[in-house]
């Protein structure tokens, strides 16, 4: 179906069709011209780039370069190799335990004896025990802990109180009346 167009419209779409074919013609890939200035990568090719900044390249942590993904193989392989090892020797120790189970229950010794052969709690040692013991009874029989921990609180109640608080020496001492 061919639609009346007036002959000035059909001269303007002709027009039209020759601007747009002589454009496809001028964008088309050129061929190289040899001992030409090279163009930058940037200028020859403005279809492929999207106008950002393309820098992972140059990045340590790019997870797309090869260093990178040897290194993460080479650590994913370590870890596997360190938990194996790992389970190796959990197994190991089950069957030790479960060795000196069936060598206990061989020879009939009772389960009170196995906790009674267990070694008691160690006591920490005191080396200042005596420097310890004067310097609380120079603090009033409290530790050095306690007495500032006191400190603290008088103060934060001095800091609460304001200037309503009285000094240590006018507080009631004993029972109030």
């Amino acid at each position: 179906l061919a639609f009346a167009q007036p002959s000035g419209l059909r001269e303007i779409t002709s027009i039209a069709r020759g601007r747009i074919r002589r454009a496809h013609r001028t964008h088309q890939r050129e061929e190289p011209v040899p001992n030409a200035p090279r163009r930058a990568a940037a200028q020859h090719s403005t279809s492929t780039m999207s106008g950002r900044l393309i820098i992972l390249p140059k990045k340590s942590w790019n997870v797309w370069d090869p260093k990178n993904i040897e290194r993460v193989r080479r650590d994913e392989a370590a870890a596997a190799e360190k938990e194996a090892q790992e389970a190796e020797d959990e197994r190991r120790d089950a069957a030790v335990a479960r060795v000196q189970e069936m060598k206990r229950r061989a020879t009939g010794e009772n389960e009170a004896l196995v906790v009674a052969a267990s070694a008691p709690e160690p006591t920490p040692v005191r080396l200042f025990a005596r420097e310890e013991r004067a310097a609380a009874a120079a603090l009033g029989g409290k530790t050095e802990e306690e007495f500032e921990r006191e400190q603290r609180r008088e103060e934060r109640e001095r800091k609460r109180l304001g200037m309503f608080a009285a000094p240590v020496a006018l507080k009631p001492q004993g029972p109030v009346p």
